[in-house]
C-alpha cells in the first residue's frame, strides 16, 4: 500500500533572500521525497512482477489440465452447484428444515454453521481490524533436491494479509526429474493459543490441477500421525479436510509436483498457495440441501449415489459413493411440475417430468463430524 510523503516543506520562494539553513533543509525535503516515491515504485514494481508470475504460471497449468479433459456421460450434480432454495417459494417458506452450508470455493457441502470458524494459525485484532501471524508461529519447508531454489517467506503461506505463497525449484533445462516433493510444517504459536483443537484445515494450492497431496499430518507437541480419514489427493483444486476434533499443535503437508514449466533455459517445479488456513469449527446437527438433474421425459432413475470429500473419517465407510441413507444423511427424489413445486417420488420409473431434484439431509456423524457432500449423482436409464 502506498504511504503518504510526510515531510513539511516550506512553501517555495520567490523573492527575498533564502538562508542556507532553509536552502538545505528544501533540498534535503526533496530528496527524502524523492527517496520515498522511488522505494515506493520499486516496492509496487517487486510485488506486480511476482503477480505476474504467479498468474502466468497458472494459466499454463490451467492449459495443460484443459487440454486433458474428456468429455463422460456421468448425470451428476457437483457441491458447488447445489442450491439451498426450492423452485417454488411457497414451498421454499413451508420447509422449516435448516439449510446446509454450502462452501463453493472448496466443492462440499457441510452442516450449517454455529458461529465463524476460530482460526489457529493467525489471529485477529478486532480494534484495528486486520488479522496477523503470532511471532513464534513458525512454518517451514523441507525437502526436494534442486540446485537452485526461490521462495517467498514460507509464513505467507498462513498469513491472510499476503495474497499467495510461491516456492520454485529449479534445474538446468534438460536435467530435471519427473517430479519433485516438498513437505510444509507449520508450528502453532504456544504465546498466542491456550486452544488447540481443530477439525477443519483448507487449502488453496498453486498452480491449480498439478499439485499432489501425498500426505497431511498433525502432532501435539510430538508423535505425528495422518489426520482422520486422509487420503492422498491428485491434482487438486481448492480443498477442505473435515475430521473429528483433534488436539494438534504442528501440522506437516506433503506436495508432490510432476509439471514443470521452462523459464530462461531451466525447469521449474512450483509449489505454493493462497492459504493453508487451520480451524475449529462448530457445526448445528442437520441441514438439507437440494441437487437438480435435467433429465427427458419418461426416464428412469435406477441409483442415487453421494460422495463425501471426507469419508475416510465417517462412521461408515464407502469408497464408491453412498447409495442407500445412512445415520448421517437421509435422502428423497422429487420432480419438478410446471408451477416449480416439487412432488415426492416413491416410483423412480418413466419419470413424467423434464427435471428431478434430490433432497439430501445432512446430519451430525457419530463421532461428531459433519459430513462433507461432494457430489450426488444418477444411474439412468431411458426407453
Amino acid at each position: 500500500m502506498l504511504q503518504p510523503i510526510t515531510s513539511s516543506r516550506d512553501r517555495p520562494r520567490y523573492r527575498g533572500p533564502l538562508s542556507s539553513n532553509t536552502f538545505n533543509r528544501f533540498v534535503d525535503d526533496v530528496f527524502y521525497d524523492l527517496h520515498g516515491l522511488y522505494q515506493q515504485v520499486y516496492d509496487g514494481k517487486a510485488e506486480l512482477e511476482r503477480a505476474v508470475r504467479y498468474l502466468q504460471t497458472e494459466i499454463t497449468a490451467l492449459r495443460g489440465h484443459i487440454d486433458s479433459l474428456q468429455l463422460g456421460n456421468q448425470l451428476a450434480v457437483q457441491a458447488r452447484e447445489m442450491t439451498v432454495q426450492y423452485p417454488n417459494s411457497a414451498q421454499d417458506a413451508a420447509d422449516s428444515t435448516p439449510r446446509a452450508y454450502i462452501d463453493k470455493t472448496h466443492n462440499v457441502v457441510t452442516l450449517p454453521l454455529k458461529g465463524t470458524p476460530v482460526p489457529r494459525a493467525y489471529n485477529y485484532d478486532i480494534f484495528n481490524r486486520r488479522a496477523f501471524v503470532a511471532p513464534d508461529t513458525k512454518v517451514l519447508v523441507g525437502g526436494g533436491q534442486a540446485p537452485f531454489v526461490e521462495g517467498d517467506d514460507p509464513l505467507y503461506l498462513v498469513d491472510p494479509e499476503k495474497r499467495f505463497w510461491r516456492y520454485c525449484l529449479s534445474y538446468p533445462a534438460g536435467t530435471a526429474p519427473a517430479a519433485e516433493e516438498i513437505s510444509v510444517q507449520v508450528s502453532l504459536s504456544s504465546s498466542f493459543l491456550s486452544d488447540y483443537r481443530v477439525n477443519l484445515i483448507t487449502f488453496y494450492p498453486h498452480p491449480l490441477y498439478t499439485l499432489w497431496v501425498t500426505d497431511l499430518g498433525c502432532a501435539l507437541r510430538s508423535g505425528w500421525q495422518q489426520v482422520p480419514g486422509f487420503v492422498p489427493l491428485e491434482k487438486i483444486t481448492p480443498v477442505c479436510w473435515c475430521f473429528p476434533v483433534i488436539e494438534a499443535t504442528n501440522f506437516n503437508i506433503s506436495l508432490r509436483q510432476s509439471f514443470a514449466q521452462t523459464e530462461n533455459n531451466r525447469d521449474v517445479f512450483v509449489f505454493g498457495g493462497r492459504y493453508f488456513n487451520i480451524f475449529y469449527q462448530e457445526y448445528e446437527d442437520a441441514g438439507v440441501v437440494l441437487s437438480c438433474f435435467e433429465i427427458m421425459p419418461l426416464t428412469t432413475v435406477v441409483r442415487v449415489k453421494h460422495y463425501f470429500a471426507n469419508a475416510g473419517c465417517l462412521s461408515q465407510l464407502s469408497v464408491d459413493g453412498y447409495e442407500r441413507p445412512t445415520s448421517f444423511f437421509t435422502f428423497e427424489l422429487y420432480k419438478e411440475e410446471s408451477d416449480g413445486t416439487l412432488t415426492y417420488l416413491a416410483d423412480w420409473r418413466s419419470i413424467p417430468a423434464n427435471k428431478v431434484w434430490v433432497r439430501t439431509v445432512l446430519k451430525k456423524d457419530q463421532n461428531g463430524t459433519t459430513p462433507a457432500l461432494s457430489k450426488v449423482a444418477l444411474e439412468i436409464k431411458q426407453v
